[in-house]
């Protein structure tokens, strides 16, 4: 971001603000956000293959027997998944 100064009419100065934000995550916090798992049943990889989808700047994931839901009844994901109330049946 730039701050520009006048008086008078006249330019005097233009500088550049920079605005820093830190935060602190404790490590559960941060573990718990980075865990995959599938989107519907919420195993994890660790149990199951899980398939990376993006959709709306999220990245979600799905275990290969529950592909058939996003695919044929993808109304199940209501709740589940951001705008599934949308998905039609392929």
């Amino acid at each position: 971001m730039y701050l520009f100064l006048f008086k008078d009419n006249n330019f005097v100065l233009k500088t550049e603000i920079r605005i820093f934000v830190f935060f602190k995550l404790d490590k559960n916090t941060f573990m718990e956000n980075t865990k995959h798992t599938c989107i519907v049943c919420k195993r994890d990889e660790n149990e199951v293959p899980l398939i990376v989808m993006k959709y709306k700047g999220q990245e979600l994931r799905i275990c290969p027997q529950h592909v058939p839901v996003l695919i044929h009844d993808p109304q199940k994901l209501v709740g589940l998944v951001e705008g599934a109330e949308n998905f039609t049946a392929g």
